[in-house]
Order: structure tokens, then sequence, then C-alpha cells
């Protein structure tokens, strides 16, 4: 898998037997996580960075958010 890109207000990273799960962090805890314009950027970014892994790579997503 290639190196996950650095984003502002999404954190990245895989889990499970041979990173097939996606993570995705919500990382706006002093605003409650709200999910605003460049959140939303980020998460596309994440989302599509997983969806062009190489086949059988990431199989699920799981979004979370960062606790205030």
């Amino acid at each position: 898998m290639s190196t996950l890109p650095t984003l502002e207000h999404v954190l990245m990273s895989t889990a499970g037997t041979g990173g097939r799960v996606g993570i995705v962090t919500l990382n706006r805890p002093k605003a409650l996580n709200a999910l605003f314009t460049p959140l939303m950027d980020d998460l596309t970014v994440a989302l599509k960075h997983f969806q062009v892994q190489p086949i059988c790579s990431v199989n699920s997503v799981f979004l979370q958010y960062k606790k205030p």
C-alpha cells in the first residue's frame, strides 16, 4: 500500500490483516467534529485514496471521530 496522505482535518490509517480496513478519523474535536467544506474535502481525498489502492487492499472503511 502506498503512503497515506497527510490531511488537516482527517486522520488516516489501516488495520486488519494486510491493511484491509481503512480507518478515517474526523479530527476537529474543538468544533465537535462539525462538518464543513474543508473537512468534507479531506474526507473525499481519504476515501478516494482507499478506492484507488490495488485490488484486495482495502475492503472496507471505518469512519470515527476524535473526542473533544
